[in-house]
Protein backbone atom coordinates (compact mmCIF):
# COMPACT_ATOMS: atom_id res chain seq x y z
CA UNK A 1 0.00 0.00 0.00
CA UNK A 2 3.12 2.40 -0.42
CA UNK A 3 2.50 5.23 2.40
CA UNK A 4 -0.65 4.03 3.32
CA UNK A 5 -1.17 1.13 6.87
CA UNK A 6 -3.30 -1.88 5.82
CA UNK A 7 -5.75 -0.64 8.25
CA UNK A 8 -6.49 2.83 9.86
CA UNK A 9 -5.05 3.58 13.01
CA UNK A 10 -8.09 5.07 14.72
CA UNK A 11 -6.53 5.43 18.37
CA UNK A 12 -6.63 9.24 19.31
CA UNK A 13 -3.96 10.50 21.78
CA UNK A 14 -6.33 13.13 23.67
CA UNK A 15 -5.04 15.66 26.43
CA UNK A 16 -7.09 17.87 28.83
CA UNK A 17 -5.64 20.85 30.62
CA UNK A 18 -6.97 24.43 32.30
CA UNK A 19 -4.91 27.97 31.47
CA UNK A 20 -5.54 31.47 31.47
CA UNK A 21 -9.10 32.20 31.11
CA UNK A 22 -9.65 28.09 29.17
CA UNK A 23 -10.09 24.66 29.37
CA UNK A 24 -8.64 22.90 26.46
CA UNK A 25 -8.58 19.67 25.30
CA UNK A 26 -6.81 17.94 22.62
CA UNK A 27 -7.19 14.93 20.32
CA UNK A 28 -4.57 13.05 17.85
CA UNK A 29 -5.58 10.16 15.06
CA UNK A 30 -3.41 9.09 12.47
CA UNK A 31 -5.69 7.45 10.19
CA UNK A 32 -4.53 5.30 7.05
CA UNK A 33 -0.94 7.03 7.13
CA UNK A 34 2.27 5.45 8.48
CA UNK A 35 3.41 8.91 9.90
CA UNK A 36 2.37 12.37 11.13
CA UNK A 37 4.56 15.56 10.28
CA UNK A 38 2.18 17.88 11.98
CA UNK A 39 2.31 19.69 15.14
CA UNK A 40 -0.36 22.03 17.45
CA UNK A 41 -0.30 25.06 19.93
CA UNK A 42 -2.63 25.62 22.42
CA UNK A 43 -1.29 28.61 24.54
CA UNK A 44 -4.56 30.07 27.16
CA UNK A 45 -2.70 33.10 28.36
CA UNK A 46 0.33 34.42 26.72
CA UNK A 47 1.29 35.12 30.28
CA UNK A 48 2.40 38.84 31.98
CA UNK A 49 0.50 42.02 29.99
CA UNK A 50 0.15 39.73 27.45
CA UNK A 51 -2.18 37.54 29.67
CA UNK A 52 -5.37 38.76 27.81
CA UNK A 53 -4.89 36.62 24.92
CA UNK A 54 -4.24 33.05 24.27
CA UNK A 55 -2.86 32.02 20.89
CA UNK A 56 -4.17 28.25 19.07
CA UNK A 57 -2.37 27.05 15.80
CA UNK A 58 -1.55 24.41 13.99
CA UNK A 59 1.29 23.60 11.35
CA UNK A 60 0.94 20.74 8.78
CA UNK A 61 4.26 19.60 7.85
CA UNK A 62 5.82 18.50 4.50
CA UNK A 63 9.36 16.67 3.91
CA UNK A 64 9.79 16.06 7.49
CA UNK A 65 8.37 16.99 10.82
CA UNK A 66 11.06 19.14 12.03
CA UNK A 67 9.87 22.78 11.10
CA UNK A 68 6.49 21.95 12.64
CA UNK A 69 8.31 21.05 15.62
CA UNK A 70 10.40 24.04 15.41
CA UNK A 71 7.36 26.76 14.68
CA UNK A 72 5.70 24.73 17.95
CA UNK A 73 8.66 25.49 19.96
CA UNK A 74 9.49 28.72 18.93
CA UNK A 75 6.67 30.72 17.44
CA UNK A 76 4.82 31.23 21.17
CA UNK A 77 7.66 32.82 22.39
CA UNK A 78 8.33 35.20 19.08
CA UNK A 79 4.57 36.15 18.91
CA UNK A 80 4.94 37.78 22.78
CA UNK A 81 8.09 38.95 21.56
CA UNK A 82 6.62 40.94 19.07
CA UNK A 83 4.04 41.87 21.04
CA UNK A 84 5.74 42.99 23.73
CA UNK A 85 8.38 45.41 21.36
CA UNK A 86 4.86 46.79 20.02
CA UNK A 87 3.57 47.55 23.71
CA UNK A 88 7.12 48.98 24.67
CA UNK A 89 6.45 51.68 21.38
CA UNK A 90 3.34 52.86 22.71
CA UNK A 91 1.09 50.70 20.76
CA UNK A 92 -2.19 49.32 22.61
CA UNK A 93 -3.34 45.84 21.79
CA UNK A 94 -5.45 46.20 19.00
CA UNK A 95 -6.02 43.93 16.07
CA UNK A 96 -3.95 45.43 13.68
CA UNK A 97 -1.02 45.73 16.68
CA UNK A 98 -2.17 41.12 16.65
CA UNK A 99 -2.15 41.05 12.94
CA UNK A 100 1.37 42.78 12.48
CA UNK A 101 2.77 40.81 15.49
CA UNK A 102 1.94 37.65 13.58
CA UNK A 103 3.54 38.57 10.42
CA UNK A 104 6.43 38.98 11.77
CA UNK A 105 6.87 36.47 14.25
CA UNK A 106 5.56 34.14 10.87
CA UNK A 107 8.83 35.82 9.05
CA UNK A 108 11.09 35.41 12.20
CA UNK A 109 10.73 31.61 12.31
CA UNK A 110 12.08 31.82 8.51
CA UNK A 111 15.32 33.67 9.75
CA UNK A 112 15.73 31.66 12.59
CA UNK A 113 15.63 28.38 10.30
CA UNK A 114 18.69 29.83 8.70
CA UNK A 115 20.78 30.54 11.58
CA UNK A 116 23.60 28.56 12.14
CA UNK A 117 22.37 27.60 15.80
CA UNK A 118 18.56 26.58 14.62
CA UNK A 119 19.65 24.87 11.79
CA UNK A 120 21.55 22.65 14.53
CA UNK A 121 18.39 22.52 16.45
CA UNK A 122 15.94 22.01 13.41
CA UNK A 123 18.73 18.53 12.74
CA UNK A 124 18.32 17.21 16.64
CA UNK A 125 14.26 18.04 16.19
CA UNK A 126 14.60 15.27 12.94
CA UNK A 127 16.22 13.17 14.85
CA UNK A 128 14.08 13.23 17.90
CA UNK A 129 10.67 13.78 16.32
CA UNK A 130 10.09 10.16 14.32
CA UNK A 131 6.86 9.67 13.16
CA UNK A 132 5.57 6.09 14.41
CA UNK A 133 3.00 3.71 11.95
CA UNK A 134 1.73 3.19 15.73
CA UNK A 135 0.60 7.16 16.91
CA UNK A 136 1.70 10.32 16.55
CA UNK A 137 5.43 11.31 17.72
CA UNK A 138 6.12 14.38 20.11
CA UNK A 139 8.18 16.97 19.87
CA UNK A 140 8.77 19.77 22.26
CA UNK A 141 7.45 19.73 26.06
CA UNK A 142 5.10 21.75 26.72
CA UNK A 143 4.47 24.23 29.07
CA UNK A 144 1.23 25.08 32.07
CA UNK A 145 -1.66 26.29 30.27
CA UNK A 146 -0.39 25.10 26.54
CA UNK A 147 -0.10 22.09 24.81
CA UNK A 148 1.70 20.79 21.66
CA UNK A 149 1.82 17.85 19.81
CA UNK A 150 3.56 16.63 16.44
CA UNK A 151 2.08 14.62 13.26
CA UNK A 152 1.78 13.88 9.82
CA UNK A 153 1.71 12.03 6.97
CA UNK A 154 3.28 11.07 3.67
CA UNK A 155 1.52 10.24 0.53
CA UNK A 156 1.17 7.23 -1.55
CA UNK A 157 0.36 6.90 -5.69
CA UNK A 158 -3.34 8.49 -4.78
CA UNK A 159 -3.81 12.12 -5.03
CA UNK A 160 -2.68 12.19 -1.24
CA UNK A 161 0.37 10.60 -1.64
CA UNK A 162 0.84 12.77 -5.20
CA UNK A 163 -0.04 15.84 -3.13
CA UNK A 164 2.85 15.13 -0.54
CA UNK A 165 5.23 13.33 -2.51
CA UNK A 166 5.90 16.44 -4.63
CA UNK A 167 7.60 17.74 -1.81
CA UNK A 168 10.33 15.70 -0.76
CA UNK A 169 13.40 15.59 -3.01
CA UNK A 170 16.00 17.36 -1.12
CA UNK A 171 19.16 19.27 -2.03
CA UNK A 172 21.02 17.41 -4.88
CA UNK A 173 18.78 14.55 -5.26
CA UNK A 174 16.08 17.84 -6.52
CA UNK A 175 18.62 19.33 -9.03
CA UNK A 176 19.54 16.19 -10.42
CA UNK A 177 15.86 14.88 -10.38
CA UNK A 178 14.78 18.34 -12.12
CA UNK A 179 17.55 17.69 -14.56
CA UNK A 180 16.79 14.58 -15.83
CA UNK A 181 12.66 15.53 -16.06
CA UNK A 182 14.09 18.61 -17.96
CA UNK A 183 16.00 16.52 -20.90
CA UNK A 184 12.73 14.03 -20.45
CA UNK A 185 10.51 16.95 -21.56
CA UNK A 186 12.81 18.87 -24.51
CA UNK A 187 13.28 15.36 -25.80
CA UNK A 188 9.26 14.83 -25.69
CA UNK A 189 9.05 18.54 -27.48
CA UNK A 190 12.09 17.09 -30.19
CA UNK A 191 10.38 13.99 -30.47
CA UNK A 192 13.47 11.61 -29.92
CA UNK A 193 17.23 12.33 -27.80
CA UNK A 194 20.56 12.10 -29.41
CA UNK A 195 22.87 8.64 -28.37
CA UNK A 196 24.46 11.15 -26.17
CA UNK A 197 21.94 12.79 -24.49
CA UNK A 198 20.27 9.17 -23.89
CA UNK A 199 23.61 8.23 -22.32
CA UNK A 200 23.72 11.04 -19.93
CA UNK A 201 19.97 10.82 -18.77
CA UNK A 202 20.58 6.93 -18.01
CA UNK A 203 23.97 8.10 -16.14
CA UNK A 204 22.02 11.05 -14.09
CA UNK A 205 19.17 8.56 -13.37
CA UNK A 206 21.82 5.71 -12.04
CA UNK A 207 23.66 8.44 -9.71
CA UNK A 208 20.46 9.46 -8.84
CA UNK A 209 19.11 5.90 -7.55
CA UNK A 210 22.75 6.27 -5.98
CA UNK A 211 22.30 9.04 -3.75
CA UNK A 212 18.52 8.29 -2.89
CA UNK A 213 20.02 5.09 -1.49
CA UNK A 214 22.39 7.33 0.92
CA UNK A 215 20.41 10.17 1.49
CA UNK A 216 20.13 10.41 5.10
CA UNK A 217 24.02 10.96 5.08
CA UNK A 218 23.28 14.06 2.50
CA UNK A 219 21.98 15.81 4.92
CA UNK A 220 23.90 19.33 6.13
CA UNK A 221 23.40 22.67 8.48
CA UNK A 222 23.39 24.52 5.81
CA UNK A 223 20.15 22.53 3.70
CA UNK A 224 18.53 21.34 6.93
CA UNK A 225 15.44 23.58 5.84
CA UNK A 226 15.83 24.02 2.39
CA UNK A 227 13.03 21.21 1.62
CA UNK A 228 11.08 20.94 4.44
CA UNK A 229 8.29 23.05 5.21
CA UNK A 230 5.45 23.44 7.04
CA UNK A 231 1.88 25.51 6.85
CA UNK A 232 0.56 27.62 9.55
CA UNK A 233 -2.47 28.60 10.70
CA UNK A 234 -2.74 30.68 14.29
CA UNK A 235 -5.77 32.25 16.24
CA UNK A 236 -5.01 35.15 18.84
CA UNK A 237 -7.94 35.41 20.42
CA UNK A 238 -8.75 38.42 22.93
CA UNK A 239 -12.22 39.05 24.94
CA UNK A 240 -13.64 40.84 22.38
CA UNK A 241 -11.68 39.98 19.22
CA UNK A 242 -10.27 37.29 16.59
CA UNK A 243 -7.47 37.89 14.70
CA UNK A 244 -5.98 34.83 12.70
CA UNK A 245 -2.68 34.82 10.42
CA UNK A 246 -2.61 31.43 7.73
CA UNK A 247 0.13 31.38 5.59
CA UNK A 248 -0.43 27.64 3.40
CA UNK A 249 -3.35 25.36 2.52
CA UNK A 250 -4.39 25.05 6.08
CA UNK A 251 -7.56 27.31 7.13
CA UNK A 252 -9.57 28.80 9.91
CA UNK A 253 -13.64 28.86 9.84
CA UNK A 254 -15.72 30.87 12.34
CA UNK A 255 -19.40 29.40 12.46
CA UNK A 256 -21.53 32.31 13.22
CA UNK A 257 -25.22 31.61 13.78
CA UNK A 258 -25.09 27.52 12.07
CA UNK A 259 -23.28 29.50 9.29
CA UNK A 260 -19.29 28.98 8.07
CA UNK A 261 -17.76 32.33 7.84
CA UNK A 262 -13.79 32.40 6.34
CA UNK A 263 -11.21 33.28 8.55
CA UNK A 264 -8.45 32.32 5.48
CA UNK A 265 -8.66 30.56 2.39
CA UNK A 266 -6.23 28.44 0.62
CA UNK A 267 -2.64 29.61 -0.68
CA UNK A 268 -2.63 27.96 -4.35
CA UNK A 269 -0.12 28.07 -6.91
CA UNK A 270 -2.87 28.59 -9.45
CA UNK A 271 -4.30 31.50 -7.71
CA UNK A 272 -3.66 34.79 -9.64
CA UNK A 273 -1.94 36.65 -7.00
CA UNK A 274 0.44 33.59 -6.09
CA UNK A 275 1.06 33.15 -9.81
CA UNK A 276 2.36 36.33 -10.47
CA UNK A 277 4.53 36.48 -7.46
CA UNK A 278 6.36 33.21 -8.00
CA UNK A 279 6.95 33.75 -11.66
CA UNK A 280 8.13 37.18 -11.02
CA UNK A 281 10.81 35.44 -8.43
CA UNK A 282 12.03 33.37 -11.09
CA UNK A 283 9.51 29.93 -10.82
CA UNK A 284 7.11 28.51 -13.01
CA UNK A 285 4.00 26.71 -12.61
CA UNK A 286 3.08 22.94 -13.61
CA UNK A 287 0.18 21.62 -14.60
CA UNK A 288 0.05 17.73 -13.27
CA UNK A 289 -3.18 15.77 -13.97
CA UNK A 290 -4.26 13.56 -11.40
CA UNK A 291 -6.75 11.68 -12.04
CA UNK A 292 -10.01 14.16 -12.47
CA UNK A 293 -7.90 16.71 -10.85
CA UNK A 294 -4.98 18.83 -11.36
CA UNK A 295 -2.56 19.72 -9.24
CA UNK A 296 -0.56 23.02 -9.41
CA UNK A 297 3.07 22.63 -8.57
CA UNK A 298 5.60 25.54 -7.83
CA UNK A 299 8.88 24.14 -10.36
CA UNK A 300 7.01 20.72 -10.14
CA UNK A 301 7.32 20.15 -6.54
CA UNK A 302 4.97 22.56 -3.92
CA UNK A 303 1.78 22.21 -4.70
CA UNK A 304 0.96 25.27 -2.34
CA UNK A 305 2.33 28.79 -2.61
CA UNK A 306 3.07 30.20 1.16
CA UNK A 307 4.47 28.12 3.88
CA UNK A 308 7.20 28.68 6.77
CA UNK A 309 11.03 27.17 5.66
CA UNK A 310 11.02 25.46 2.05
CA UNK A 311 14.16 27.81 2.35
CA UNK A 312 14.93 26.22 -1.20
CA UNK A 313 12.60 28.90 -2.80
CA UNK A 314 13.55 31.59 -0.82
CA UNK A 315 17.30 32.68 -1.95
CA UNK A 316 16.64 36.67 -2.93
CA UNK A 317 17.47 38.82 -0.08
CA UNK A 318 16.38 41.19 -2.48
CA UNK A 319 13.03 40.36 -2.40
CA UNK A 320 12.71 40.44 1.54
CA UNK A 321 9.70 38.09 2.97
CA UNK A 322 6.59 38.85 1.14
CA UNK A 323 8.13 38.49 -2.23
CA UNK A 324 9.70 35.50 -2.40
CA UNK A 325 8.85 32.53 -4.62
CA UNK A 326 7.40 30.47 -1.53
CA UNK A 327 6.70 33.15 1.01
CA UNK A 328 5.67 33.03 4.73
CA UNK A 329 3.54 36.11 5.04
CA UNK A 330 0.43 35.32 6.17
CA UNK A 331 -3.00 36.84 5.48
CA UNK A 332 -4.29 38.37 8.46
CA UNK A 333 -8.42 38.38 9.08
CA UNK A 334 -9.68 40.34 12.06
CA UNK A 335 -13.37 39.92 13.16
CA UNK A 336 -14.67 41.13 16.01
CA UNK A 337 -16.76 38.30 18.32
CA UNK A 338 -20.45 38.20 18.97
CA UNK A 339 -23.03 36.91 20.95
CA UNK A 340 -23.84 34.61 17.40
CA UNK A 341 -20.93 32.79 17.34
CA UNK A 342 -20.58 29.15 17.98
CA UNK A 343 -17.43 28.32 17.53
CA UNK A 344 -14.30 28.43 15.21
CA UNK A 345 -12.54 26.07 13.46
CA UNK A 346 -8.72 25.69 12.54
CA UNK A 347 -7.71 22.99 9.81
CA UNK A 348 -4.67 21.35 8.38
CA UNK A 349 -6.10 19.47 4.90
CA UNK A 350 -6.62 16.48 6.12
CA UNK A 351 -9.82 17.73 7.19
CA UNK A 352 -10.70 20.18 4.40
CA UNK A 353 -10.02 17.19 1.68
CA UNK A 354 -13.19 15.46 3.04
CA UNK A 355 -14.84 18.06 4.67
CA UNK A 356 -16.67 21.41 3.83
CA UNK A 357 -16.77 24.38 5.97
CA UNK A 358 -20.51 23.98 6.36
CA UNK A 359 -20.02 20.50 6.88
CA UNK A 360 -17.67 21.14 9.72
CA UNK A 361 -20.13 23.87 11.70
CA UNK A 362 -22.94 21.48 11.06
CA UNK A 363 -20.96 18.30 12.94
CA UNK A 364 -19.74 19.83 15.75
CA UNK A 365 -22.65 22.41 16.49
CA UNK A 366 -24.79 19.68 16.38
CA UNK A 367 -23.20 18.09 19.12
CA UNK A 368 -22.72 20.51 21.02
CA UNK A 369 -26.22 21.71 21.07
CA UNK A 370 -27.08 17.72 22.07
CA UNK A 371 -24.64 18.88 25.35
CA UNK A 372 -22.01 16.33 24.28
CA UNK A 373 -19.06 17.52 25.69
CA UNK A 374 -16.29 19.20 23.05
CA UNK A 375 -13.55 16.56 23.41
CA UNK A 376 -15.26 13.61 22.01
CA UNK A 377 -17.12 15.67 19.68
CA UNK A 378 -13.87 16.69 18.05
CA UNK A 379 -13.29 12.71 18.61
CA UNK A 380 -16.13 12.40 16.65
CA UNK A 381 -15.54 14.15 13.82
CA UNK A 382 -12.10 12.71 13.00
CA UNK A 383 -13.99 9.74 12.97
CA UNK A 384 -16.22 10.79 10.79
CA UNK A 385 -13.49 11.71 8.70
CA UNK A 386 -11.94 8.37 8.15
CA UNK A 387 -12.92 6.81 4.66
CA UNK A 388 -13.25 2.88 3.99
CA UNK A 389 -10.59 3.48 1.43
CA UNK A 390 -7.53 5.32 2.39
CA UNK A 391 -7.03 7.15 -1.44
CA UNK A 392 -10.37 8.60 -0.77
CA UNK A 393 -8.70 11.43 1.98
CA UNK A 394 -5.47 12.71 3.03
CA UNK A 395 -6.20 12.14 6.92
CA UNK A 396 -3.51 13.19 9.34
CA UNK A 397 -5.18 14.51 12.68
CA UNK A 398 -4.37 16.47 15.16
CA UNK A 399 -7.53 18.68 17.44
CA UNK A 400 -7.35 20.97 20.25
CA UNK A 401 -10.43 21.86 22.09
CA UNK A 402 -10.58 25.13 23.92
CA UNK A 403 -13.29 26.59 26.69
CA UNK A 404 -13.18 29.99 27.69
CA UNK A 405 -14.09 31.09 31.24
CA UNK A 406 -16.67 33.54 30.97
CA UNK A 407 -14.79 36.87 31.36
CA UNK A 408 -16.81 40.47 31.62
CA UNK A 409 -17.15 40.52 28.06
CA UNK A 410 -18.66 36.56 28.02
CA UNK A 411 -20.99 37.35 31.16
CA UNK A 412 -21.97 40.31 29.09
CA UNK A 413 -22.59 38.00 26.22
CA UNK A 414 -24.12 35.05 27.41
CA UNK A 415 -25.14 33.14 24.42
CA UNK A 416 -21.29 33.12 23.30
CA UNK A 417 -19.30 29.83 22.69
CA UNK A 418 -15.98 29.74 20.65
CA UNK A 419 -14.04 26.82 19.03
CA UNK A 420 -11.29 26.18 17.38
CA UNK A 421 -10.45 22.81 15.10
CA UNK A 422 -7.26 22.23 13.88
CA UNK A 423 -6.14 19.31 12.20
CA UNK A 424 -3.93 17.31 9.26
CA UNK A 425 -6.72 16.32 10.41
CA UNK A 426 -5.79 18.91 13.23
CA UNK A 427 -8.53 20.23 15.07
CA UNK A 428 -9.34 22.37 17.63
CA UNK A 429 -12.65 23.65 19.42
CA UNK A 430 -13.23 26.24 21.88
CA UNK A 431 -16.53 26.71 24.04
CA UNK A 432 -17.36 28.83 26.53
CA UNK A 433 -17.80 27.24 30.06
CA UNK A 434 -21.43 27.04 31.46
CA UNK A 435 -23.11 27.77 28.03
CA UNK A 436 -24.74 24.82 27.48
Amino acid sequence: MGSYLSQPVTDKESCYGRGRGHVWGCSAMQGWRTGMEDAHIAVSGLGDELDELSLFGVFDGHGGAEVAAFCKQHLPDEIRRQLRKRLADGARLSGDVLGEALISAFHAMDDMLRSPEHERQLLALKQAVRPSAKGIGAAASSSSGSSSDSGSSSGSDSEAEEKEDGKKPRGVLSLLSNSIQSTLEQARDKGSLSREEAKQVMMKMALLRRLESKAPSLSSDAAAADNVGCTAVCVLLSDTEIVCANAGDSRAVLCRGGSPVELSHDHKPNEAGERERIEAAGGRIEEIPVGARVHYRVNGNLNLSRSIGDLEYKKQPALGHERQMICSTPDIVKMALNKEDDFIALACDGVWDVKTNADVCSFVKKRLAAGEEIVPAVEALLDDCIAEDPKKASLRFDLNIFKPRPSKWHRDHPGIRVACNTTSLQAACYHQMGAD
